[in-house]
Formats: C-alpha cells, structure tokens, sequence
C-alpha cells in the first residue's frame, strides 16, 4: 500500500512534469489569440466613442450658436471636451506605426504626429463645420491603428479608418 508521505513517491514523475507543461503550453497558445483581439478591441471601442464625442460637439455648436472644442494632450494621454478630461484607456495611446503613411483617404506622406489638427485642437463651428485633421490610435505595442479624420470639405463629416497592411474605413 502506498501513503502520500511514502519517500518512494516524493517529487513529480517525469510524465507528470511533461503533461503539465503541455496543458500550460496549450492555455497561453489559446489565450493569446483573445489577449490580441482584447487589444483591437480596446482601441477600436475609443475611437468609436471619440467619433459619437465629434459628433455631438459638433450637434452641440449649432444647437448653442458657439463654438466648441476638444483639445488633445498627446504627453499626458487625455483630450479635453467641454472642459471635462478624459483620460484613454489602458493599453491605448495618442501614436502611429513607424512607416505607415497618411492621411488615409489619401496616403502619400509618411505620418509623424499623431495629432494632426493645428495646436492639437479640433474647433467646431457654430455653422457646424469643424476644422480638417487626424486623430491616430494605437495600442501599447504598436500593432493596432486607427484614425479618426475630419477632411477638408464644404460639408463636415467625420471618418473612420483601420490600418490594416492599408487604411480601411469603418
């Protein structure tokens, strides 16, 4: 009969160590797919809610008659809209791709900043034109890119892109 306390069965047994391993290799195998699609995700969701803010600051300077804006702090990683701050998520930052060119409804330069609106303000017209420029997303590791612009145009919209190998608006 053998005990847990037996010395003839003290330690792992090599098959032991060899499934564990392989049953840990398997769970980072399969959780990294998702911790990747986590990070898309994460940088897709605030562009999102950065493009429901531009338009309704650009609803809320027609609707006052008085210009609004967002300004955008790329060292501290906040924007500032209606004197409120708000802070980008973990894992999302103000940046750009090293060698990725812009802006993306039409890319001939390569991109330096990742703010492209003069003084890093957005200013929204009483008459509901804003001023032309690009906002750039990344995540932490530099993988995920995403661009919120406002082009030169009689009529203001606001577009979305991904940058996948190219710009694909969303």
């Amino acid at each position: 009969m053998k005990f847990f306390g037996d010395k003839k069965n003290a330690g792992f047994s090599l098959l032991q160590v060899i499934i564990t391993l392989a049953l840990v290799t398997i769970t980072l195998g399969l959780s990294i797919p998702y911790f990747s699609f986590l990070q898309r995700s994460i940088v897709r969701s605030e562009i999102e809610k950065m493009h429901s803010m531009f338009i309704y600051m650009q609803h809320m300077a027609i609707a006052t008659q008085q210009d609004q804006k967002i300004e955008f702090d790329t060292d501290r990683q906040v924007y500032y809209c209606n004197k409120q701050q708000v802070s980008l998520p973990h894992g999302v930052t103000f940046g750009v791709i090293p060698g990725v060119l812009g802006p993306p409804s039409s890319p001939q330069e390569l991109i330096t900043k990742p703010i492209t609106f003069l003084n890093n303000t957005i200013i929204f017209r009483a008459q509901g034109t804003m001023q032309a420029g690009t906002v750039y997303l990344i995540d932490r590791n530099k993988k995920y890119l995403y661009a919120l612009t406002t082009p030169v145009s009689h009529i203001s919209y606001i577009r979305r892109y991904k940058y996948d190998r190219e710009w694909i608006s969303i």
